[in-house]
């Protein structure tokens, strides 16, 4: 069911027999789940072809991600125009940083680009660590319980702290280094960290982006925290 859900909100509006061929699934299926996806509201039909239905759109509104992701998507796109470079933002979840948004920057023929919902460790790159250096000491002890060097973990997100950022290199993506900063929200917690991703052949001049980074950060900041 949810991947029929996911379909049409990817793809949609589609028929019962365009949606039964994607999922690759019987066309009998996919109807009975359309239907009931229907009766409660989360697809909507307008003649043959399914859309997202109302239910989803009012619980989106309820979500302070989706409201967030909404708020920096725009201030995400102007940078990624300004840098010619892919801007992303990463979410805590549980042990995770997830990416939840990403604009990708057109400047270059060659350019790195994230899947939204993919998931790693936070402890693994400059999005995660810039989530997690901010972190309560025991939810640090827990997230780094299965690493083997903790010690140089805990240096680096010591080194996150006092500079702001974090950088890494060939950590999630062999030939791909990135720069994150955390934000905060209005109780100055941090759940979320926005970063540049770059290919390794223009690594060398990762840190200029970082005060536009950083502005970047300040300005979903302040948008969020007027919403």
């Amino acid at each position: 069911m949810l991947t029929v859900l996911e379909t049409v909100a990817q793809r949609g509006p589609l028929s019962t027999a365009e949606i039964a061929s994607i999922c690759e699934m019987n066309r009998t299926v996919a109807h009975r789940l359309l239907t009931t996806l229907h009766a409660r509201g989360y697809v909507s039909k307008l003649g043959k072809a399914f859309s997202i239905g109302p239910v989803i759109m009012q619980l989106a509104s309820y979500g302070d991600a989706y409201s967030f992701q909404r708020l920096a998507l725009p201030i995400m796109q102007k940078m990624a125009a300004s840098s010619g470079e892919t801007v992303v933002l990463h979410r805590l979840d549980a042990d995770s940083a997830v990416v939840v948004e990403q604009a990708v920057g057109d400047g270059h023929l060659l350019r790195v680009q994230h899947r939204p919902g993919s998931r790693h460790p936070l402890y693994i790159g400059a999005s995660g660590r810039a989530i997690l250096a901010y972190q309560t000491g025991s939810f640090i002890d827990k997230a780094l319980g299965q690493v083997d060097r903790k010690d140089e973990a805990l240096e680096l997100l010591d080194q996150v702290r006092q500079s702001g950022y974090a950088i890494s290199r060939n950590e999630l993506q062999q030939g791909v280094h990135g720069i994150a900063v955390p934000i905060r929200d209005a109780r100055r917690n941090v759940q979320f960290s926005l970063g540049l991703l770059v290919p390794v052949l223009r690594a060398d001049g990762i840190e200029q982006y970082l005060d536009a980074l950083m502005d970047a950060r300040d300005d979903i900041e302040r948008a969020t925290a007027a919403s």
